[in-house]
């Protein structure tokens, strides 16, 4: 029998920072922060700090890992502990609407890890834009919230940056790491 992809080490990490992750966004007030700049949402947090809710925990396990598939897992297992926390943004009807977390953070590890590399800020700006337009899309579809079409593009353009900047805040506390705890 064969033993897992991933290693007791890889699997601290992954573990670690999902859970991190988690609790993160659980205790920080992104939403009242969006509200602050009197910007409407739905997911207008998500939009501008979406590169430090979730793009930095995905991009940074992808780092650590350092195997493939780690930000999908950390994405994968980042939802999965949110969603059993609490509903995704406390919808509770229809019942399924928090699949779309595991739909979206899915699809941001995957963005991360089809760009891992020379092209990372574009993974994370991409995957924190599709997490966006998946979570507009379920608050659309399902309760028929959509953002005004003013903040569109500045919303979207927001989004992207800050998956970018998620990127580097995750390349910043990579390097720390590897210098303060790998000793040569």
């Amino acid at each position: 029998m064969k033993g897992s992809y991933f290693n007791l080490r890889e699997w601290s990490i992954i573990l670690i920072l999902a859970l991190s992750g988690t609790l993160f966004n659980l205790y920080f007030p992104f939403k009242a922060m969006a509200e602050s700049l009197h910007l409407p949402g739905p997911a207008a947090g998500t939009a501008i700090f979406g590169g430090l809710m979730f793009v930095v925990w995905v991009s940074l396990g992808r780092m650590l890992a350092e195997k493939r598939y780690g930000g999908i897992t950390v994405a994968v297992l980042f939802a999965s502990f949110s969603i059993l926390l609490r509903p995704w943004y406390g919808i509770l009807s229809p019942s399924f609407f928090s699949i779309y977390a595991v739909v979206a953070l899915f699809v941001l590890g995957v963005w991360i890890e089809v760009f891992q590399g020379r092209m990372e800020l574009i993974g994370g700006g991409l995957g924190n834009l599709s997490c966006l337009g998946i979570t507009w899309l379920a608050f659309g579809i399902h309760l028929d919230r959509w953002p005004p079409s003013e903040y569109v593009p500045l919303l979207l353009s927001s989004s992207f940056l800050s998956g970018a900047a998620g990127v580097l805040l995750a390349r910043f506390v990579e390097n720390f790491f590897r210098r303060a705890f790998i000793t040569k």
